[in-house]
């Protein structure tokens, strides 16, 4: 009641043009105020968008020289086909032949030391029952027997038409390839090459996008099976952040998060 009656009191003591004037003054101002509001949300969800359209051109090449990465490294696995001493070879068992073994060996170690981003690279030679290994750690070629690449990780993949290829995530490195050197007429396989590729691609992406101040993520996830690379997907678990874009392969998907 007191606020009342000082407003009575106020009212029948100010003239009715001071009145209205304050009244139009308290109207204008709040006018402003919402206006002034209005402006800057706007203005805030412009930027959003024209941000995250920028990231998205970005992604998408970086999408794009990943998919070239990837497919280069499905090259490489079909270089040891190209030596026609090397696919002869195969084609028999040369557990008792020294110098095709040594010749294979020395094939399988060239190819090996042509890459720098190799961590290790196999080589299983199915009419010989033998595997031949070489890493960064041994620095020389290890040979032992072996019964059947149907044993192996993703066999239904690299042992299928049309590619005979699989690409993985590892979690001792980026990415394992495995392909399968087939015989042509017959579609057997004679050999499966299989190597593991380090993480000098994903540390690089994180270091460019840390100094724009953002987290690169990735992560195993075995229940995409997209081969799309670039796509852009809703990115959920994302602890709070704003996810921005993913790069999308296989079982990987990449994140990225503006911190």
């Amino acid at each position: 009641m007191g606020i009342r009656r000082r407003l009575s009191k106020w009212r029948n003591h100010t003239r009715i043009r001071t009145q209205l004037s304050l009244i139009g003054g308290t109207v204008l101002v709040l006018a402003c105020g919402l206006l002034i509001l209005y402006s800057y949300l706007s203005q805030k969800q412009a930027n959003e968008q024209h941000e995250t359209a920028a990231m998205e051109r970005v992604i998408a090449l970086e999408g794009q020289n990943l998919q070239e990465y990837i497919d280069d490294l499905s090259s490489f696995s079909l270089h040891l086909r190209s030596d026609f001493a090397f696919l002869s070879s195969l084609s028999r068992d040369i557990t008792s032949d020294y110098s095709s073994q040594q010749y294979i060996e020395n094939m399988l170690r060239q190819d090996f030391y042509s890459r720098q981003d190799l961590i290790w690279m196999e080589l299983y030679l199915v009419q010989s029952h033998l595997l031949l290994r070489i890493d960064n750690a041994g620095k020389r070629v290890l040979s032992q027997p072996y019964q059947d690449p149907e044993t192996l990780d993703d066999a239904d993949r690299f042992l299928s038409a049309p590619t005979y290829l699989s690409v993985s995530p590892d979690k001792n490195g980026f990415l394992r390839v495995t392909r399968t050197i087939i015989n042509a007429p017959q579609k057997t396989p004679l050999a499966v090459v299989r190597f593991l590729v380090g993480l000098q691609v994903p540390v690089s992406l994180s270091e460019s996008h840390a100094k724009q101040g953002e987290s690169f993520v990735s992560s195993a996830r075995m229940e995409q099976r997209s081969q799309i690379l670039g796509k852009n997907r809703p990115c959920s678990e994302s602890s709070g952040r704003r996810a921005l874009c993913c790069l999308c392969r296989e079982n990987s998907i990449w994140r990225f998060h503006r911190s």
